[in-house]
């Protein structure tokens, strides 16, 4: 990366900025954490909401290029500490914005999950409106997003759908295809280069036989794979389902291995009261 420091540096208006951009240079991410943390005790230490206007008030303007590659810096530091560095290309917001919910909260766990929250918004913006060339499945998944999965692949699989070849002007366009993210597979696959092919090429059936094969295989393994989990599964914030994380729960507090009677009890209350009450009800008229 192009060398970020200013030709003439303010010591003492620009020395935090400098910290931030140094961290993220050496890619010390627990330390911008540590920073952040510290923000909510100190902010004189750590003035994470100042950034932005330090910067405006005190970089020498004639400074473009080294002022690029410190915002550049910043941005990639203060998305990775969040954990969410999968988002810092794809997200259309400032890195001021995201700062500006993460320091209007009362400590580091409410400003991070508030940022979080704003970020995990504006991808549900993004996935609705078909902007979906830098969301990376895997590398949000990894941040914890995966309960954006479901809706990123409906998503995908739609603009596939769309972008079926037809043939104009007598030749076919697979425009639509190279443009969707699903549709470039589906061309290397099947060693297509071209955009446009004449509609009398050799390979123009194959191709939309193959297509239409492609479209059949598909659902038919997206019903296989919905059958075979519940539709109304909930999942955690990072995308665990929920009914994973009650057996968890329910495992540690088994009173046959810990003799825990009181957890269990409050568990069972939790995932069915009304059972719960007839139960003594019917011991109630035994006694009688």
């Amino acid at each position: 990366m192009p060398d970020w420091r200013p030709t003439v540096l303010n010591p003492k208006r620009l020395s935090f900025v400098q910290t931030v951009c140094d961290l993220s240079r050496r890619v010390e991410i627990s330390a911008l954490q540590a920073s952040m943390q510290d923000y909510f005790k100190d902010k004189r230490k750590s003035p994470w909401h100042r950034v932005y206007s330090d910067i405006e008030k005190y970089w020498p303007s004639k400074d473009a290029n080294t002022l690029n590659s410190a915002l550049l810096l910043i941005r990639a530091g203060v998305f990775a500490a969040l954990d969410m560095l999968s988002l810092a290309i794809a997200v259309d917001a400032s890195t001021n914005e995201i700062l500006k919910a993460f320091v209007k909260e009362s400590d580091w766990q409410a400003g991070r999950k508030a940022a979080r929250s704003h970020c995990s918004r504006l991808v549900e913006d993004m996935i609705e409106r078909g902007d979906l060339r830098h969301l990376v499945p895997a590398a949000l998944k990894r941040d914890g997003f995966g309960y954006l999965l479901r809706s990123l692949e409906k998503a995908r699989w739609d603009e596939f759908v769309s972008a079926k070849p037809k043939v104009k002007r007598k030749k076919l366009d697979l425009k639509g295809l190279e443009d969707s993210i699903i549709g470039r597979d589906f061309l290397k696959e099947q060693m297509i280069t071209e955009t446009r092919i004449p509609e009398d090429d050799d390979r123009v059936e194959s191709l939309i036989e193959a297509y239409d094969h492609y479209v059949i295989e598909y659902e038919v393994s997206r019903r296989s794979t919905l059958s075979d989990s519940s539709e109304t599964e909930q999942t955690t914030l990072n995308g665990s389902p929920l009914e994973e994380t009650v057996r968890q729960k329910q495992k540690k507090t088994d009173p046959v291995e810990e003799g825990g009677e009181t957890d269990q009890a409050e568990l069972t209350e939790f995932v069915s009261k009304k059972p719960a009450s007839k139960r003594r009800k019917k011991k109630g008229r035994k006694s009688k």
